[in-house]
């Protein structure tokens, strides 16, 4: 169908609420029905044509020119704050030029200057939240220049003031890792401004940092920050390099063990897809922990959701048909994966499909075993790669499993450093005061541990002391009180 442009009337998005982003982009030439529309224009002369599907192009989100040293690896090394100054003056000229955007340009009809008004005022809004976030970028960036003046190198700091940038170059160095093994090499510029203005929330914790936590930082981090781009957009990596730096930043201040991240997800199937990939990233994040000599555990993670997929507890139904690490070694699991009850259990329990440490898939088969001692008969993941494959592995002389915990009872009393679950999971929290009383012990309330088992303990009766040894928690304000139970 062809018709002069001045007579063609467009069809508009009327149900789509106005916004100076996307009023431009709400016109479309025609409505097909059982097909798509699409429109060439030709001088004054507009030209319909059906389409067998509807296509639209969605506008390409492309960052403007900056300067800005996007390399991860080279974001790890002591030089990387100068690679990192153009980010800055780059935001605020984009301020400028976004100060001055037409907000009208794509509304039409009777309430036009109505909504035009409405929009500019919208305008003013945003860019003082954006003149915000800008300010906690700069403040980020000032305190890892803080930071790098007092940085002793890879490593424990000398001095607490060198903490923010040990950790910030070691999660770049983790994240670089991460990135190889799927193939680039660059943060995306949103990643790393994200990352940049959540720093002042975690490393104001500090006592030396405290002169940095202004009230413009501190409205930046009592707010919920929404990441919000399309699927693979890089959400999920800009999170991950978040909590890496956190995590790190938290075992170097003193925080030896312990939850620092509690993670939600609406579906069982997306948590588990979750795991695995901030198990990968906590694994990378591990091994730099380890060989600069980080203090602390191992960080580990708490697949939290529920029954119908994990065991709650040890007395749960087919548990004991797990073995244990000493009467199957995890080294003969080929031969020992096919055999009942075991191969029941393995089936419904064995949530990853790699190493998270050397990404074994083949020629290394995971396995499920039970550990005494240390961990106190909990359920671990085994990696059964040979130690000069594995990094984990590589660690120890006897089989380790994997610092991923599925068992519920396990992930109260040793409270892994990230607690990954699913909604609903978090909602039935309150339906018993034992749980209660153990998912706080794994946050700071649980005064004690039990010395052969390295579990928390959180004594409710005084039958719970029977037969059992304990010491307190060190720095743990019970301690004193209640320390002579050693």
């Amino acid at each position: 169908m062809t018709l002069p442009a001045k007579i063609h009337q467009f069809l508009r998005m009327d149900r789509v609420k106005p916004s100076y982003r996307y009023n431009r982009y709400l016109k479309y030439p025609a409505l097909g029905f059982n097909g798509g529309v699409a429109m060439a224009q030709d001088g004054d002369v507009h030209t319909l044509t059906t389409t067998w599907s509807p296509r639209y192009v969605l506008p390409r989100i492309v960052p403007v020119a900056h300067g800005v040293d996007l390399n991860i690896a080279r974001l790890s090394q002591p030089d990387c704050l100068e690679r990192l100054a153009p980010l800055l003056p780059a935001y605020e000229k984009w301020l400028e030029v976004t100060a001055l955007r037409p907000v009208g340009k794509g509304l039409e009809g009777p309430k036009a200057a109505e909504q035009q008004q409405a929009e500019e005022a919208q305008l003013q809004q945003d860019l003082l939240e954006w003149k915000a976030e800008l300010g906690a970028i700069r403040s980020g960036l000032a305190i890892l220049e803080e930071s790098r003046k007092h940085w002793s190198g890879p490593g424990p700091q000398k001095s607490r003031l060198g903490i923010p940038f040990e950790a910030w170059v070691s999660m770049n160095a983790a994240m670089a890792k991460v990135a190889a093994g799927k193939g680039y090499d660059e943060w995306r510029l949103f990643q790393l401004a994200f990352i940049l203005a959540s720093i002042p929330a975690f490393a104001t914790r500090i006592r030396e940092f405290h002169d940095f936590y202004t009230p413009e930082v501190a409205k930046h981090a009592n707010a919920v920050t929404l990441l919000y781009f399309s699927t693979g957009g890089g959400k999920s990596e800009a999170f991950l390099g978040l909590l890496v730096f956190v995590l790190l930043l938290d075992r170097l201040r003193g925080k030896l063990r312990g939850v620092s991240a509690l993670m939600r997800y609406p579906l069982r199937l997306l948590t588990l897809q979750q795991a695995r990939r901030t198990l990968t990233a906590m694994a990378a994040a591990e091994d730099e922990r380890y060989h600069r000599g980080h203090p602390g555990e191992p960080f580990s993670l708490g697949f939290w959701v529920g029954g119908s997929n994990t065991p709650n507890w040890h007395t749960t139904d087919g548990y004991t048909d797990v073995d244990t690490v000493q009467d199957v070694s995890p080294s003969g699991e080929v031969a020992h994966r096919e055999t009942q009850p075991y191969k029941s259990a393995r089936e419904r329990w064995l949530k990853l499909s790699s190493c998270p440490f050397c990404g074994s898939k083949s020629g290394s088969t995971l396995a499920l075993r039970r550990k005494p001692g240390a961990g106190g008969n909990a359920l671990g993941h085994y990696c059964t790669a040979p130690k000069a494959k594995c990094s984990w592995n590589e660690r120890f002389d006897e089989p380790t499993p994997l610092p991923f915990y599925i068992v519920d009872e396990d992930i109260y009393d040793l409270a892994p450093s990230v607690l990954l679950g699913t909604v609903d999971k978090l909602s039935a929290l309150g339906q018993s005061q034992g749980t209660i009383r153990k998912f706080f012990g794994m946050f700071g309330f649980a005064p004690f541990v039990e010395t052969a088992t390295g579990r928390l303990f959180v004594p409710t009766l005084s039958r719970d002391w029977e037969g059992r040894a304990y010491s307190a928690e060190p720095g743990h304000p019970l301690r004193r009180k209640l320390g002579t139970c050693s």
